[in-house]
């Protein structure tokens, strides 16, 4: 396994990056919806302060920002993986077929 370099780091963090936001946009509009769901179906939910409301809710966004980052990361470093295989597969069969 090789040491990544500058250019392998910042598109890792970037895939990070675009993956948290993007997980968190998403659970922010579900766990949004699922609150004012709550609140409108459940008397127990509406006597509940605000704080302890919004908490519930950034909560759930953190947990899937973090998360969803973590798993561009990975996916970005099999990809990576997979490719630098490839290509040292092609590699050895270029050194076996010269003549």
């Amino acid at each position: 396994m090789r040491i990544p370099d500058e250019e392998d780091t910042r598109n890792m963090y970037r895939a990070a990056i675009r993956g948290g936001i993007v997980g968190g946009t998403k659970m922010a509009i579900f766990a949004g919806f699922c609150s004012g769901l709550a609140q409108w179906l459940s008397p127990a939910y509406r006597r509940l302060t605000l704080p302890i409301k919004t908490s519930f809710v950034v909560a759930a966004v953190t947990a899937a920002t973090v998360i969803t980052a973590e798993r561009r990361m990975l996916e970005y470093e099999h990809q990576k993986h997979f490719n630098e295989t490839e290509i040292a597969k092609k590699q050895r069969r270029d050194i076996f077929r010269r003549p």
